[in-house]
């Protein structure tokens, strides 16, 4: 296995020219393997095949690429700049295009040190990327998904399964899907038909839920939090922004307990409450008999429950 592993590093080094002329191999592979991608920069494709192979193609205009292979692993890198310590953000970096296939069932592990973006569909297995400020796309995945970048936004569309999200600035979007969502950034969150528990929190900006189905428990800094529910409702809801409006939207004919309370705003609902305690800033009861709980909480800002 290791003469294996030496000889494939010996004769796949990538060549330097500025052209897409570099080696592009076809490499076989069992299902179930993994995909070690490591690079200083460029944009990166990562989808499936119908092959046993994980098929690469790369484009550089400058710097070497290595490939290996090591069992069921298969391992892209490219030399982190020509300093120590990786490319500096004030330097020109390499141009790149990193566009890899792998069977289906497949696990990918993708690093990234520039602000390239970031693009994976279709695999299912476990798919971990990290990034120094590029943006992420993510597509119809299947298992456990880490996605970290240090300030691109992040695009979730129709994933299942443990989702994670990190971004220090970017905005989260997540459409459809299902399993478990826990996502964090400084900027906009939106979670749409998501089925499953859903912990999102943002450092301020505008936070957006609809039709989740599941558990949520959500919280911002500054921003307004807007969420429409479904009825009837699937899991008790916990809202609180620290000093933005927290506006929630309801089927008239949904049943919950509602818990609302604002320091410094007003609060208004369109439901009749039974059992209630009603105040300026504090409300409390049953609507329809109750159910799952909805908890609300600001600072600073107002509070406005809905009829749908």
């Amino acid at each position: 296995m290791k003469l294996n592993l030496v000889l494939w590093l010996i004769t796949s080094v990538a060549a330097t020219a500025a052209t897409p002329e570099q080696p592009n191999p076809r490499i076989a592979v069992q299902p179930g393997g993994k995909l070690i991608l490591d690079v200083d920069s460029g944009a990166i494709v990562v989808t499936t095949n119908g092959t046993g192979k994980v098929a690469v193609d790369v484009w550089r205009r400058e710097h070497s690429v290595s490939f290996a292979q090591e069992g069921g692993t298969v391992t892209v890198r490219s030399p982190l700049g020509d300093r120590p310590g990786g490319p500096s953000r004030e330097q020109p970096q390499s141009e790149a295009i990193y566009t890899i296939s792998v069977p289906a069932q497949f696990d990918a592990q993708l690093n990234n040190a520039s602000n390239d973006d970031i693009t994976v569909s279709n695999i299912t297995g476990a798919v971990k990327v990290t990034s120094n400020g590029g943006g992420f796309q993510f597509a119809h995945l299947r298992g456990r998904l880490d996605g970290e970048t240090a300030g691109g936004g992040i695009q979730v569309r129709h994933c299942e399964g443990d989702l994670r999200l990190q971004s220090s600035g970017g905005a989260v979007s997540v459409t459809g899907g299902g399993g478990s969502l826990k996502a964090e950034t400084s900027g906009v969150i939106h979670v749409e038909g998501f089925h499953g528990y859903v912990q999102v929190e943002s450092g301020g900006s505008v936070m957006k839920l609809e039709k989740v189905i599941g558990k949520i428990e959500a919280a911002t800094a500054h921003g307004p939090i807007l969420a429409v529910l479904p009825s009837p409702l699937p899991d008790d809801v916990r809202l609180s922004s620290s000093g933005g409006d927290v506006t929630v939207s309801i089927p008239e004919s949904a049943a919950f307990t509602l818990d609302a309370d604002t320091s410094g705003g007003v609060l208004k609902s369109d439901f009749t409450l039974v059992g209630s305690k009603k105040e300026r800033d504090h409300v409390k009861g049953t609507v329809n008999g109750g159910g799952k709980s909805v908890v609300l909480r600001t600072g600073g800002g107002s509070i406005h429950i809905k009829k749908l």
